[in-house]
């Protein structure tokens, strides 16, 4: 009848009168949701990373990861898509004065993250003004609920922009065709035909298959009245104008900008278009993988659910609708035949919009080559075929049932999409949950570099920005340490050089093999080149476009400072100590050299080859998880992502200020400068051969006093075999007033110095402390020094990590010093008015470098140190004076520095345990501590028999006796004054101890450890 006829044009029409939200509302809504996207979302493909962020890091700072498509003689890629972000960064920081990479890296994403969601908003409006309100309600929801925008919206990837553009165009393509010309461009033609143009020239050059049914509908469709002779040519003349506008403009300026990047005329889109489909270079699509056939629909089930299925459904739903409608228009009355071709007319149109994403798909499908990014550009489509299909579900319900009415469906549309956007929500929880562990593990890199980098070098160098401009306070970036990061089986899972801090450089491991294929290689540097355009375009012969194995792209391990990992399975072997499972990384040796420490906490990370269907695609919380695996006999197998560094000596001595002395100087200048400095030694350099002649410390300041001043005792030995030193004779020569500091450097023969490669590991620096060695350089080339190690700095990085050592060294911290026959019991003892040249000789003698001051009953006063002869350059009288005057003019002058006294001495009980005896040294700075019993009280009351002081043959360690002290109370401990000296322990002992409890690595020829004379 015609009132059916009639109800049926009006169901048809999507609830023209519901509620629609407005654009502000619908961005804001869209928004909200793909922010959360950019901040929380990982980074999904690696190409992403290697294509786009890396290229874009080298722009803007210099250094990046480059793949072969950026080299010169293949230009598949467009810098102009890069510079078009680079200024997006460059405004924003302008705006907002970023300080660090991440932030500039959160900028980009949540600026392509609102793009994405003002793009979608128009499209929801378009569709109410065009299709109806309820259809814009429902495309709305699915885009809101929808995990693959999710990931996909802030993604810095040709896709996503096109997606983003082609979302335009079918906004404008919305509105139907117009029989004014004029009006048909200005409303519908120009807008879509621009948007799509841009989306392929400009983008992604595959983009443009979204474009066909636009292009189908514009030369099949009339408008609604007199359209004029010629329509179609009059059409196409139009599109072929404003199209060809469109491309000629936007190819001309990114040929412009890549042939300045290149260094010849290139067509980036083509050469791509020619690799893959063509063949160029030997391309092919099984280079890189072939997927089955329904790749792209069991993908689309994971990121859009039952959005999906109402999609796929939309054609055969409209097919079935169009034939209810064929027999409706036939069996109308005269009255009803123009709603009936009115809805005909809808109907058809209808379709034009639906197919975007089905002729998307099929022609992406034939492709052999798939990728979860390539569907991306139609996902707001699908979104409206889904809606479109509820729709159409509904109209056929109410033709054939009256039991449902208007309402009711409405009702079921909006509990369908509900439904479906608690599943994407679960999805993008579970890539939250699940996968983010490389983001919080490059946190934890970033944090660890930042405690060790000058804030100088945390700065971000992008310019100028309002708050400079304002005003605030800034500085110039300063060069930071190059670091190497290596990565192994996890190099796809990089979160791009923004995440590095500033001198950290990413390399693959050669233990990752050839089976990886073609890994990216390296940028030139720009401080190497010159410039970015010296360095994008050099010829470069280290790629290829056949995907082979390139093996300059990777390093040795011995090379890498810092490891990240993802460390699975049950297989476990060893790093340096460290648990590293099956890994790229797991064949080293347990008996490689290399020391490797965790920077932070492992991050865990879902192993989805181990992990069940359901648990390793929603998220599911523990609880429930557990109850799943019950129900379902599935599980979920977690991996974990960890940083690890490489314990060699250039992490103990980065950023130091290395203090040096000209040769020339007097030797009053050199003590100024271990006084100022509070160090015990300084190396000399010389301006006019532009290198080091050697090291000035207080042994030699000591034996150049006792042979100038002569001595009570024994004359300092000299390390040659016969008669004085050469060094002696010349020290001897001169007069003592403005003595250059050169000719008495390297006099004493106690502490011969050491210099060693910044690649030596801590354990093989410990062994040569371990022999008596105070300090080592460790030199940053032949002329200069890197920083300067001392045994101090070796025993606290010890201490720091023993929450890591080994169950043995854990023995050892725990065990008192008396069962570690680690006391030395044959203690050179003075008394505090001893003479100083006295107590030099002695000290020169017995080879010490610290001697107890004792009163008459042996008890423990104070202690004189070779540190303390230093501050005779000051106070020459007391050459002259007492060994307690000496100690206290010392304490004087520390205690003007520090603003603080220092205590007189340090002492421990052989009952403290090396634990306790190690926190103290280091809460003290000092380098021995002396041990020290209770003095004879007169009881008869008899002492312990001392343990056996050779710890060479010690027994076997007991921890029953151990006795520890809080670690607290170190800072207020001193020395136990009326207690009497039975020993003592020093650094030294401490480190042979450890050495030799530690395992023996094998000896590296390639580290030579020479001395400087």
């Amino acid at each position: 009848s015609e009132s059916a006829q009639t109800r049926a044009v009006e169901e048809l029409d999507m609830g023209r009168r519901e509620y629609v939200p407005s654009l502000s509302v619908a961005f804001r809504l869209l928004a909200l949701m793909r922010v959360c996207g950019a901040l929380l979302a990982p980074l999904q493909d690696c190409d992403e990373v290697y294509n786009y962020w890396e290229p874009l890091h080298f722009v803007q700072f210099g250094t990046g990861k480059q793949t072969w498509e950026y080299a010169p003689q293949y230009a598949l890629r467009s810098y102009a898509y890069l510079r078009v972000h680079d200024a997006v960064i460059w405004a924003m920081h302008f705006v907002f004065g970023f300080a660090g990479k991440a932030q500039a890296f959160y900028a980009l994403r949540v600026g392509l993250a609102l793009a994405s969601a003002l793009s979608e908003a128009v499209l929801v409006r378009r569709v109410a003004a065009h299709v109806g309100a309820r259809a814009a309600n429902c495309t709305a929801l699915a885009l809101f609920g929808m995990a693959g925008l999710f990931h996909a919206a802030p993604a810095l990837l040709p896709s996503s922009f096109a997606m983003c553009l082609c979302t335009l165009g079918a906004a404008a393509a919305m509105a139907p065709p117009a029989a004014d010309l004029r009006r048909h461009l200005r409303q519908r033609a120009a807008p879509a035909t621009a948007a799509f143009v841009l989306a392929a020239v400009g983008g992604w050059p595959y983009a443009g298959v979204a474009a066909v049914p636009f292009v189908a509908e514009e030369l099949l469709v009339q408008g609604v009245g007199n359209n004029g002779g010629w329509w179609r040519a009059r059409r196409l003349a139009a599109l072929a104008l404003v199209g060809g506008g469109t491309a000629g403009a936007a190819a001309g300026a990114m040929a412009a900008v890549d042939a300045w990047h290149y260094g010849r005329p290139v067509a980036a889109a083509w050469n791509q278009v020619a690799y893959n489909v063509l063949g160029q270079h030997g391309g092919s699509a099984a280079l890189y993988g072939t997927e089955p056939w329904h790749f792209y629909v069991r993908n689309g089930l994971l990121n859009a659910n039952a959005v999906l299925v109402l999609a796929l459904a939309a054609l055969p739903l409209w097919a079935a609708h169009a034939a209810v409608l064929r027999a409706a228009a036939r069996s109308a009355g005269p009255a009803a035949r123009p709603a009936a071709r009115r809805l005909e007319r809808a109907h058809v149109l209808l379709l034009f919009r639906i197919a975007p994403f089905p002729v998307a798909l099929a022609a992406f499908s034939l492709h052999p080559h798939k990728e979860e990014r390539f569907l991306s550009i139609v996902y707001p489509h699908m979104c409206f075929s889904a809606a479109a299909a509820l729709g159409l579900v509904g109209a056929l319900r109410t033709r054939f049932s009256t039991r449902f009415r208007f309402n009711s469906s409405r009702r079921l549309d909006v509990a369908v999409l509900a439904v479906a956007a608690c599943v994407g929500m679960l999805r993008m929880a579970a890539l939250v949950h699940y996968h983010a562990a490389p983001v919080r593990a490059f946190a934890e890199l970033r944090a660890h570099a930042e405690t060790t980098q000058t804030e100088a070098a945390r700065l971000l160098p992008l310019g100028p920005s309002l708050k400079m401009l304002a005003g605030a306070r800034t500085q110039a970036a300063e060069p930071a340490a190059e670091q190497t990061l290596c990565m192994g089986g996890a190099w796809h899972r990089f979160s791009s050089a923004y995440w590095l801090p500033r001198g950290f450089r990413l390399q693959f491991v050669r233990e990752l093999g050839a089976d990886a294929g073609q890994l990216p290689g390296d940028f030139e540097p720009v401080r190497a080149s010159g410039s970015v355009r010296a360095s994008t375009a050099a010829p470069r012969a280290d790629f290829n476009a056949r995907n082979a194995w390139e093996p300059g792209h990777v390093v040795e391990l011995g090379r890498c400072d810092y490891v990240v990992e993802i460390e699975y399975g049950e297989r476990r072997t060893e790093l340096g100590g460290m648990e590293i499972r099956d890994s790229a990384i797991s064949e080293i040796s347990e008996t490689s050299d290399a020391v490797w420490r965790r920077v932070g906490a492992c991050h865990p990370v879902l192993d989805s080859a181990r992990s069940g269907v359901l648990l390793r695609t929603l998220y599911v919380p523990p609880g429930a998880a557990r109850l799943v695996s019950w129900a379902t006999g599935q599980q979920q197998a977690w991996a974990r992502m960890c940083v690890y560094r490489r314990d060699n000596i250039s992490a103990l001595v980065e950023n130091q200020a290395v203090v040096q002395v000209d040769a020339s100087a007097s030797v009053e200048d050199a003590c100024d400068a271990l006084i100022e400095h509070t160090i015990q030694s300084v190396p000399l350099y010389d301006a006019r051969s532009h290198s080091y002649v050697g090291m000035f410390d207080v042994h030699d300041l000591a034996a150049y006093i006792l042979a100038r001043r002569g001595s009570v005792g024994a004359r300092p030995r000299s390390r040659s075999s016969g008669g004085s030193s050469p060094l002696m004779r010349r020290a001897l020569s001169h007069d003592a007033s403005g003595e250059p500091v050169s000719r008495i450097a390297d006099l004493s023969h106690l502490n011969p110095f050491y210099s060693v490669v910044p690649e030596t590991t801590v354990a093989q620096v410990a062994q040569v402390f371990a022999k008596g060695a105070h300090r080592v350089a460790v030199m940053q080339s032949e002329r200069a020094i890197r920083g300067i190690l001392s045994q101090a700095r070796v025993v606290r990085y010890f201490f720091e990590h023993c929450d890591r050592a080994t169950p043995a060294e854990l023995r050892l911290l725990d065990s008192p010093l008396a069962a570690l026959g680690l006391v030395t019991r044959d203690v050179v003892q003075v008394a505090p008015d001893t003479p100083v040249l006295r107590a030099l000789s002695l000290l020169e003698s017995h080879r010490v470098t610290s001697l107890p001051l004792v009163d008459e009953a042996r008890r423990l006063v104070g202690s004189l140190s070779l540190s303390d002869v230093k501050y005779l350059a000051r106070e020459r009288h007391m050459v002259n004076a007492s060994c307690r005057e000496l100690v206290q003019a010392a304490r004087f002058w520390q205690g003007v520095r520090a603003g603080q006294d220092r205590a007189a001495v340090f002492s421990a009980r052989p009952q403290a345990t090396l634990r306790y005896v190690l926190a103290k040294l280091i809460a003290t700075g000092a380098h021995r501590i002396w041990v020290v019993e209770p003095a004879n009280d007169g009881s008869g009351a008899s002492r312990e028999p001392p343990a056996p002081a050779n710890p060479a043959r010690r027994a076997s360690v007991s921890s029953a006796s151990s006795q520890t002290v809080p670690v607290d109370d170190l800072a207020r401990c001193a020395g136990e004054f009326g207690d009497s000296v039975c020993g003592v322990v020093s650094l030294t002992d401490i480190l042979r101890l450890l050495v030799d409890a530690a395992p023996r690595p094998p000896a590296d020829p390639e580290y030579n450890y020479a001395t400087m004379d």
